[in-house]
């Protein structure tokens, strides 16, 4: 029988490592295991721009008015230009053509003297007086006149209201309506229309 060498207790060599060393060693591994995972990136998000920012006018289009307020919009001999969203304006004084350009526009032309008016974009509502011209391109507007010289009118679900007459009309598109006293001359493409007196 083999004999072993007696080694006394407080001489042992220990192949364990101490408890801090271990510790060490596990966090590490959980460390490496761990950097082969990354985090799902969010989808970026961009701010979109608010809807009643102001479109820049076309080219030529003349001044652009200020946002509207409580006080009226004088327009002076001139081209006066209307953009915006869901917005109100109320325009004085005297003006050879106003152009509304934009969307949800209320505008109240009764108190300025004015020959044209074109609207072009979608759900405006204009009232005026006596025109020279009404040219309408775009959907769903809405406009009230107390007569008209030529109407020109180019969309969709458009309504057109005189109260005494207009001289000449030229529509084309689906779905409009327009009632005059009188309409001296018309021509009219399109299908649904509605037009007193037929």
């Amino acid at each position: 029988m083999r004999s072993h060498p007696f080694v006394p207790l407080g001489t042992r060599s220990s192949t364990r490592p101490p408890a801090r060393l271990r510790w060490a060693g596990i966090l590490g591994a959980v460390a490496f295991l761990l950097s082969g995972c990354t985090a799902v990136p969010a989808p970026a998000m961009s701010a979109l721009p608010p809807l009643s920012a102001t479109v820049a006018p076309p080219a030529g289009a003349g001044p652009v008015s200020p946002s509207p307020s409580a006080a009226p919009l004088a327009c002076e001999d001139g081209l006066l230009t209307l953009l915006g969203t869901d917005d109100e304006f109320i325009v004085t004084g005297s003006c050879r053509r106003v152009d509304v350009a934009g969307t949800g526009l209320d505008v109240d032309l009764t108190g300025v003297d004015v020959s044209v008016v074109a609207v072009r974009g979608d759900g405006n509502e204009v009232e005026a007086l006596a025109l020279e011209e009404l040219v309408v391109e775009g959907q769903s507007n809405e406009i009230d006149l107390a007569s008209a010289g030529t109407v020109r009118l180019r969309g969709d679900r458009n309504s057109v209201d005189v109260e005494r007459a207009i001289d000449a009309l030229a529509m084309n598109g689906n779905d409009n309506e327009v009632e005059a006293a009188r309409i001296a001359s018309r021509d009219v493409s399109g299908d649904r229309n509605e037009i007193v007196p037929d």
